[in-house]
């Protein structure tokens, strides 16, 4: 019986150095492939993940879809390959599948969150660090989702989803960060531009309308810009179209601290 006992317990220690051994394998497997990757498969990878947003495992596809955001906001294209970097790169810290980051598929929320955070804030350094937890978020709820979802089944751009409402709930809670009104949605550019123009003029310069004490910046010049550009489009509220009637009349005009007021005299 003795010897029996510790034929098992020898058996159970065979196993358990097996297991040991194949973790090992596994871990040193995994190094190599993150090795292999190198820089230039670190940048073809957040490519690829770019190209991801439209279904596409290509770095081609994702270079194209990167230069023509450029033609119309370099910020929000530069936005968009730094967050499909950085989540890359957490992901590969984190030891993720070498398969899964090569085809992309551990960049494209973080590269959707960047972009988010550039177009609906006014981009500044308080801007950059919400953008940097909102693809931190996503790194985690990409894990987290993928984890739980079975296998084979895609997250698809939850993770953003989730990432993206958390720091846009972040107005008017995080000093230096400037909202942009939905009405007044452009071109990170554009923003950046009326909001110093705006803080040239006023000290309560900004993109985002007032709240309902009054709290945030006032939207005037950055509605005046707005008129200024001849952009009827823009002109959704009657605020906005008493200040293009008064621009079309050089009346004076005087706007209430409001985000329901704005009287137009001759």
């Amino acid at each position: 019986d003795g010897g029996g006992g510790g034929g098992g317990g020898g058996g159970g220690g065979d196993v358990a150095a097996d297991r040991l051994d194949n973790v090992t394998k596994s871990l040193l497997d995994d190094a190599d492939a993150v090795g292999t990757l190198g820089v230039a498969g670190i940048l073809e990878a957040s490519l690829t993940a770019v190209g991801q947003v439209f279904l596409c495992e290509s770095a081609l596809t994702g270079a194209l879809v990167l230069g023509g955001m450029a033609l119309s906001s370099r910020i929000a294209a530069a936005a968009a390959f730094a967050g499909s970097l950085l989540e890359l790169l957490l992901a590969l810290a984190a030891g993720a599948p070498h398969a899964e980051i090569a085809s992309g598929l551990w960049g494209y929320n973080g590269c959707l969150a960047a972009v988010a955070c550039a177009v609906f804030f006014v981009p500044s350094p308080s801007s950059a660090a919400v953008g940097a937890i909102a693809i931190g978020l996503c790194w985690l709820l990409d894990g987290a989702l993928k984890s739980l979802a079975p296998t084979g089944l895609p997250v698809g751009t939850l993770p953003f989803c989730l990432a993206s409402a958390a720091v846009i709930n972040l107005r008017g809670k995080v000093p230096g960060l400037v909202p942009v009104d939905l009405d007044l949605i452009s071109t990170a550019e554009e923003h950046l531009e009326a909001h110093r123009r705006s803080s040239s003029r006023t000290t309560t310069a900004g993109l985002a309308a007032p709240g309902p004490r009054g709290a945030g910046a006032s939207p005037l010049a950055a509605r005046r810009a707005a008129a200024r550009r001849g952009r009827p489009g823009l002109a959704t509220s009657r605020t906005q179209r008493n200040l293009l009637k008064a621009r079309a009349l050089q009346w004076p005009v005087e706007v209430e601290q409001s985000e329901t007021s704005c009287s137009v005299g001759p």
